[in-house]
């Protein structure tokens, strides 16, 4: 994929919709590049994988409903079969964000293809969820602009 760096978001959602138009028509040769990647970083992806459920045990809760987040799993794993294409199951607020962490609770969950999941990476895209926050100018009294509170 070229790079978006100084691209326009129209010009990034374009080149974006291509990518995956082609990806979908080359899924041959796409899973040959990555093969020989895999193989000579087994260990690695290993750990990878290891680290990533063990964070996920962490960010679980007693009071998730597990009847309903297993619903997410079997709708994704449907919508695979009778599409074709792979879905999988997003947290919408990232279980390790940079600026924000969620939990793996039924609210947090959404069912998106596997291609939209893995280009959203580790970010939360939920316009208008941002909280308002006063602007240094708006603060007359000397304090900080209010943080963001947690929203769980």
């Amino acid at each position: 994929m070229r790079a978006l760096i100084g691209q326009s978001p129209a010009q990034k959602a374009r080149q974006a919709a291509l990518s995956k138009i082609w990806v979908e028509r080359n899924r041959d040769r796409t899973k040959a590049a990555a093969r020989p990647w895999y193989r000579r970083n087994l260990d690695h992806a290993r750990l990878q994988l290891a680290i990533s459920q063990a964070f996920r045990r962490r960010r679980n809760v007693l009071w998730a409903n597990q009847e309903a987040i297993a619903a997410f799993y079997a709708k994704a794993a449907l919508l695979t079969r009778t599409t074709g294409r792979s879905h999988v199951v997003d947290h919408i607020i990232p279980l390790r964000g940079r600026t924000v962490s969620g939990l793996h609770v039924e609210t947090n969950l959404r069912v998106i293809e596997r291609f939209d999941n893995a280009r959203k990476a580790n970010k939360w895209e939920s316009p208008g969820w941002e909280r308002s926050c006063a602007s240094s100018d708006d603060v007359t009294s000397g304090d900080p602009p209010p943080s963001q509170l947690p929203l769980f």
